[in-house]
């Protein structure tokens, strides 16, 4: 795998999250610094999930990392998000090129989404999963 591998986190994988896989991801990557997104993000319980959507009014606020040790790291980041990059459609979340803004300046990157569409979860109006979790 050659050049840069970026990747924007906006929940369990984020680097001011506290958990495991924040923990392994923290130390196979490096913060380039806040960024967001165009789209919605939901509440599924234990982790938020988010549909991008560049049409969209709405933000997705995160943190956008540059990965080390590939390309294990990404292929680490699959297996916990549920990714089979054979068989996307069988895929819990699903890893899409994106655009992220950083500093007003445009980033492409990877990025999990929902692989069907969420019903029936609440919306996180914010889009600041971190900032949800708090107010909870």
């Amino acid at each position: 795998m050659t050049g840069r591998v970026l990747l924007f986190v906006y929940g369990t994988l984020h680097p001011d999250y506290q958990g495991k896989p924040s923990e392994f991801l923290r130390a196979r990557s490096q913060r380039l610094g806040s960024a967001l997104t165009s789209g919605r993000l939901y509440d599924a319980g234990p982790f938020p999930v988010a549909v991008f959507d560049p049409e969209s009014q709405d933000r997705i606020y995160g943190e956008l990392l540059e990965l080390t040790a590939l390309p294990a790291t990404l292929d680490w980041l699959d297996r916990y998000e549920g990714y089979n990059p054979r068989r996307p459609l069988t895929s819990l979340f699903i890893r899409s090129e994106i655009t992220v803004f950083a500093h007003d300046i445009p980033y492409p990157c990877f990025a999990y989404q929902a692989a069907l569409p969420p019903e029936n979860l609440p919306l996180i109006a914010s889009g600041d999963y971190l900032a949800y979790l708090a107010g909870h």
